[in-house]
């Protein structure tokens, strides 16, 4: 991992601690319009407009003060969102229980099904569909994203 990234990186958790968020992801990436770093946050009950503006603020100064990127970039700083990317292991462990919608490849093949991560262990994952199990390994996972659904209230008067 690249030094820079693991300056940003701790950088970073350590704001969101004091923020009283958690850091979910970071993405660097060179744009058209120039170096972007994207923080992505976590919270339980959900990370508010607030918590994304005052991390902003902190990381902003913190790079600065750091010159941890010469030269330009755009700080984007937002919520992992409802439908958040699975990456790495602490992601998944993170959605244990949830929907989630998992694509993988064996043997030249592509399968996609969505199900309830049951268990992440230490080379793949458990995903319940219906009342199967089906494990994926790690190696095999092309993509993974949690998955809203939008629940019935039945209202009461």
């Amino acid at each position: 991992m690249d030094k820079h990234f693991q300056e940003l990186e701790s950088l970073a958790k350590d704001i969101c601690q004091k923020e009283g968020v958690a850091l979910y992801d970071i993405e660097v990436k060179n744009t058209r319009k120039g170096m972007v770093v994207a923080v992505f946050l976590t919270k339980i009950n959900g990370v508010k407009v607030d918590d994304c503006a005052r991390v902003s603020r902190s990381i902003e100064q913190e790079l600065d003060r750091v010159d941890l990127f010469p030269g330009s970039y755009f700080l984007e700083v937002s919520s992992a969102g409802l439908e958040r990317p699975l990456k790495l292991k602490k992601h998944f462990v993170s959605a244990i229980n949830e929907l989630i919608r998992v694509t993988w490849k064996t043997d030249d093949k592509t399968f996609s099904h969505d199900g309830i991560l049951a268990e992440v262990r230490e080379d793949d994952i458990v995903l319940r569909v219906d009342e199967e199990q089906m494990n994926i390994p790690y190696k095999e996972i092309r993509k993974a994203k949690t998955v809203f659904e939008m629940k019935k209230c039945n209202k009461s008067q």
